[in-house]
């Protein structure tokens, strides 16, 4: 009996081990600031059995989660102050981060701490945009659309200030129509000053990708918009000559399903003249009686 009391004990206190250490753990947030090379988030009155976690966030997007690494802060310990520092380049040798790219115009703005895996903590706070567009490592993904023409065989979109990592697409709209959207391809991630966007009407540019699309002669593009590393950047509203863009090589008939890819304009069909219906009369000695009354009166 007194052996099996002694088993009960042990397995009621094994499986409240969990519930001991999540009551034991605790922490808060206490600020926010940026280093000369990192943000860094400051911690208060922090306890915890196995992990201290603060993801980083801009307004609702999580930027990345900063997890304290073994052996550099005594676990089961009360802590009064535990700087988690979240730098713009590589890591903290305290804390690992999950992978991330800092942008210049995507500004932290709010923090949430967890302790052995229970939220703690949330605070919100305002760093100075320049400040953090000034850290080391920040990329400044930008772009803008300056505006829009016809060539000889395309619609030209052309990009401003683009500086990208991953892709840069432009959507061409007819209204709210999306016609197609063209990815720039082969080109180096980095900062360009100016580049064209080259929707062909044919085939496509050696730069830019398409999604497949039929131009048609009577559906004209009024709107571009840009998409930087994932990102919408920019949205431009534009005016094309309806002649210019019909006469444009591959343009469709808005009564042809696809294009031919060569003159496949639409012209306005042709009606055939009406043909005149001659009334031979029969000759006189082929008459009946009737028709040769008939004919004695005029009427055939």
């Amino acid at each position: 009996m007194k052996k099996s009391l002694a088993m009960m004990l042990v397995l009621i206190m094994v499986c409240a081990l969990p519930g001991i250490a999540s009551a034991n753990s605790g922490g808060s947030i206490n600020g926010a600031g940026i280093t000369k090379d990192a943000v860094f988030i400051e911690l208060q009155d922090i306890t915890f059995a196995d992990s201290v976690k603060v993801e980083l966030f801009s307004d609702k997007t999580l930027l990345t989660t900063a997890t304290l690494k073994k052996g550099f802060v005594d676990a089961n310990k009360p802590q009064s102050f535990v700087t988690c520092c979240i730098p713009t380049e590589g890591e903290d040798e305290a804390w690992s981060l999950t992978p991330w790219i800092p942008r210049d115009k995507i500004v932290p703005n709010k923090a949430v701490l967890f302790v052995d895996d229970q939220e703690m903590n949330t605070m919100t706070f305002k760093l100075d945009a320049e400040d953090w567009a000034a850290l080391p490592g920040t990329v400044p993904y930008s772009g803008s659309i300056n505006g829009a023409c016809i060539t000889q065989n395309a619609v030209s979109i052309e990009l401003e200030d683009i500086t990208f990592e991953k892709s840069v697409q432009v959507k061409l709209f007819s209204g709210e129509t999306l016609l197609t959207t063209a990815t720039l391809k082969g080109v180096t991630p980095g900062s360009y000053g100016f580049l064209t966007c080259c929707i062909a009407t044919e085939t496509a540019d050696e730069y830019w990708s398409l999604t497949p699309w039929t131009p048609k002669d009577d559906v004209v593009p009024n709107k571009a918009v840009l998409v930087v590393d994932g990102h919408e950047m920019d949205m431009k509203t534009f005016e094309l000559d309806t002649k210019e863009w019909a006469a444009l090589p591959g343009t469709a008939s808005p009564y042809n399903g696809g294009t031919t890819g060569g003159e496949s304009h639409w012209h306005p069909p042709v009606t055939p003249a009406p043909v005149p219906v001659v009334v031979i009369p029969p000759k006189t000695g082929d008459m009946t009686i009737w028709q040769s009354i008939l004919h004695f009166f005029g009427v055939i």
